[in-house]
């Protein structure tokens, strides 16, 4: 047993489906971890589906910013009868969401080395003609993906198949965030949010003296304004990279 992180405790924010691999990981190490999901995602309904479907076979594309974009949208693709096109093709923003897409029937051929929609929208430009392309999304996903590839005349479609929305949080888990964590890891702003509106003054206090890691920049910037100074966020966005950035910041003192 690696025991490189032993008796950390670290608080995990994503909802509880997503932090499966990580939590594994992070036992197998020696670390406690804390579940407390701040948010949660719902199927939504997007508002142009009626023209998506007019317009099915005209798309060359998929591309994915997220895991629960492929998963959702993959419940949106059978609610709606509609088969894959033979012709299209996928990109997806890192390993995770390529996991994800390949898990819901459609592999993904294009990720980035660094997993940002500038660098997905960066490598579609650099790799292929500007072509029409869709996006499966969340109704609050951000606009670099879509602004860099509408910038290099690509013909974008923004379809939202899901909503985040923040999670009640559980009782018994905020008490022991009061008790006190070593790190505590986010992967959204909203997650940031939803737990420093919800939590007491002393789950507030005892994130202030852990070391909080951010899943990128706007999840570092949400947690400044917050009154947390963020811990670089990893050069990675799975299970491996997150190890990697805790083990960084611990390892040596452990």
């Amino acid at each position: 047993m690696d025991a490189s992180l032993k008796g950390l405790r670290v608080l995990l924010t994503r909802e509880a489906a997503d932090n499966g691999p990580l939590e594994t990981a992070l036992r197998a190490r020696g670390a406690v971890p804390l579940l407390l999901p701040a948010i949660e995602t719902v199927p939504h309904e997007p508002e142009n589906r009626p023209e998506v479907i007019r317009s099915w076979n005209r798309f060359r594309w998929l591309a994915f910013a997220s895991r629960n974009g492929a998963r959702f949208f993959r419940g949106w693709l059978d609610a709606a009868r509609l088969p894959l096109p033979p012709h299209i093709r996928v990109a997806a923003v890192g390993p995770g969401t390529a996991e994800a897409c390949g898990a819901a029937g459609f592999p993904a051929e294009e990720i980035p080395e660094a997993a940002t929609g500038t660098d997905l929208a960066a490598r579609l430009v650099a790799r292929h003609e500007p072509a029409p392309i869709l996006l499966p999304r969340g109704t609050s996903g951000r606009d670099e993906l879509p602004g860099a590839l509408r910038a290099a005349g690509w013909e974008v479609v923004l379809l939202a198949v899901y909503a985040t929305r923040r999670a009640a949080l559980n009782p018994g888990a905020l008490a022991e965030l009061e008790r006190g964590v070593d790190a505590a890891l986010f992967a959204s702003p909203s997650a940031v949010k939803s737990l420093f509106e919800q939590g007491t003054l002393r789950s507030r206090r005892a994130l202030a003296r852990a070391r909080c890691i951010p899943i990128g920049p706007t999840t570092a910037q949400a947690l400044r304004s917050a009154g947390i100074q963020p811990a670089a966020p990893p050069e990675s966005h799975t299970p491996e990279g997150l190890l990697s950035a805790l083990e960084g910041l611990f390892g040596a003192a452990l």
